[in-house]
């Protein structure tokens, strides 16, 4: 007879990992002193990259989606648009 788990619980998990990753970093920062301030003179420049690349990243994975699904779609001899210039003069 198996013994009876407890249901799975998914908010569990990721309070687990935040609080083992605390315990990482503040591990971390007492082997390396130095390591603390580091990191707070660079979250000036961290903190606006991480909120602005999801404004960067969102319209160009939406570009390449849609770029490809009209490739996908376009007839088979007409797989990539016409060039803007003429033939190649030699």
């Amino acid at each position: 007879m198996t013994p009876d788990r407890p249901p799975y619980d998914a908010e569990s998990e990721i309070a687990a990992v935040t609080i083992g990753s605390g315990i990482l970093l503040t591990q971390a920062f007492a082997l390396f002193p130095g390591l603390l301030p580091c990191l707070l003179l660079l979250l000036p420049l961290i903190v606006p990259l991480i909120v602005l690349a999801p404004l960067v990243a969102i319209p160009y994975g939406l570009w390449k989606l849609g770029s490809s699904v009209l490739r996908r779609l376009a007839p088979a001899g007409r797989a990539h648009a016409a060039p803007l210039h003429g033939p190649a003069v030699r």
